[in-house]
Order: C-alpha cells, then structure tokens, then sequence
C-alpha cells in the first residue's frame, strides 16, 4: 500500500489534512475511510463530491497510488479550484458511504471463501477482478447474500479445474443447478 502525492502543501499540512479523513461520520457512526489502502483509493475520487476532493488533496498536483497488479496509476483528483481548508468533521452522505462498501464486496467475499477452503493460484488481482465480475452479476440477478456466496463458490471452483472462464456462461449454468434443485 503505496502512495505518491505531489503537493505543494507542506508536510505538516499534509499530514493534517490526511489525518483529518482517517474518520469518516456517515449518518451518525463514524467510519474508517481506508484512503490510505489502495485497494480502497481507486473508488474514493468518483464517491466524493469535488469540494471533499479538494478537502483531501489539497494542492496536490498528483496522486500515485501502486495498484492491486503491483503497476503505478493515477488517481483522478480534481484539482480545479482553490485547494480546500483542512477539514475538521469529514463527513459521508449515506449513499457515499454505501457505494464505498459496494466496493468492498469482492474482497469480502475473497476472506468468506479463503475461509470456506478455497485456494487460488493465480495473482490476487486476477481473483479480484474474477469475483468482481461475479459480483455486479450476482446484483443484477438480485441474489442474496448466500446465495452470491455459492455463486462465487462455483465460479471459483470453475476457474481451479482450470477450465476458461466465461463468467456469463458459468453464471447461466449455477442457475440451472438451482432451478432444478428447487423444482
């Protein structure tokens, strides 16, 4: 977890603005905002509204981040406008705060199936990306939380025979078994 801000703010102030979005308040609970994990910062620039952005950055002129394939990138910051005063209560909206989870789930899901015995062989962000997928599929499917379980279960299962994975195809397939299993 690594990052790279080129700012023209000094050091001090850097750390006083970072520090201040540690904690986050989302309707009422405080939050740990993770912006420092970088698996967790690609997300944050769409979620926060420009003004939180300035907020966070500052004068940054850029932010580097390495990423889950180990690649430098860029962090879209919006850098337009006047650098924002440092924050003293950084807060979420509730739809902030859901779509930052919202992100987190493939990683979760990643812990509940290394729990459950699942190994992987290839590179994390490769399951990553994998049991993204299956996420937005198990949404628009609108399966619950066990059931998206299983779902991921079976597709990972798939990818360790070592089969190609076509996660639409695989999809359909854990739909029939369920449909017959019901009947």
């Amino acid at each position: 977890m690594l990052s790279a801000i080129v700012t023209s703010d000094s050091i001090d102030v850097l750390v006083q603005r970072l520090a201040a979005w540690c904690i986050v308040v989302t309707g009422g609970d405080y939050f740990n905002f993770s912006f420092y994990d970088t698996r967790r910062l690609p997300a944050i620039p769409a979620v926060l509204m420009p003004q939180q952005q300035r907020e966070l950055a500052g004068n940054a002129l850029s932010w580097h981040y390495m990423d889950r394939n180990g690649a430098w990138a860029a962090l879209p910051i919006d850098c337009s406008g006047p650098a924002a005063g440092i924050t003293a209560n950084a807060r979420l909206s509730e739809a902030q705060f859901s779509r930052l989870i919202l992100d987190s789930e493939a990683d979760e899901l990643r812990v509940r199936l290394q729990y459950g015995g699942d190994t992987w062989d290839g590179l994390p962000s490769e399951r990553h990306d994998l049991l993204g997928e299956a996420v937005q599929v198990a949404r628009q499917c609108r399966l619950d939380d066990t059931a998206t379980l299983r779902w991921c279960d079976k597709l990972m299962a798939t990818v360790a025979m070592g089969r190609h994975v076509n996660v639409a195809y695989i999809f359909l397939n854990f739909q029939k078994e369920l449909t017959v299993r019901f009947q």
